[in-house]
């Protein structure tokens, strides 16, 4: 099985244009895209609904999995993966089934810019390789 979108021949342009309008019409504000053709990643960060989101592509990874990928044809591979994996998230909070803060939880950036995942990431990582659970009830029990 392929991957979604290997073969589109939508311009990255256009799904970068799609996604904009997408979030748009779901009430994001403050939209922006970027480009960093040097990393070879693409960032799309929005605020909605009181949280700010930071989404991150990478737009070219080369020879991966024993593939090698063309650049521009997976770059537009990305954008469209992107564009349905937000549409997806936006569609069930709109049918009030989900939350945007539960859709898109490890992507909501904190007040230092990181964002959930980037921050408790390698502690959930810590606890599971030490066994090691934070507490149920932090402050309960615990000694200083």
């Amino acid at each position: 099985m392929g991957r979604f979108a290997e073969d589109t021949t939508v311009p990255a342009a256009k799904s970068r244009a799609e996604l904009e309008a997408l979030l748009e019409r779901h009430g994001a504000h403050q939209i922006a895209i970027a480009v960093d053709r040097e990393q070879k990643r693409a960032v799309v960060v929005f605020g909605i609904d009181g949280r700010r989101v930071r989404l991150q592509i990478n737009t070219d990874p080369g020879n991966k999995r024993g593939r090698a990928y063309r650049p521009d044809q997976f770059e537009r591979s990305a954008w469209r993966r992107l564009l349905l994996v937000v549409k997806a998230k936006l569609e069930i909070v709109k049918d009030g089934e989900s939350t945007v803060e539960r859709e898109f939880l490890a992507d909501v950036m904190l007040p230092d810019g990181s964002t959930v995942h980037e921050t408790l990431g390698p502690q959930l990582d810590q606890s599971y390789r030490t066994g090691a659970m934070p507490p149920m009830l932090p402050g309960i029990g615990e000694t200083s």
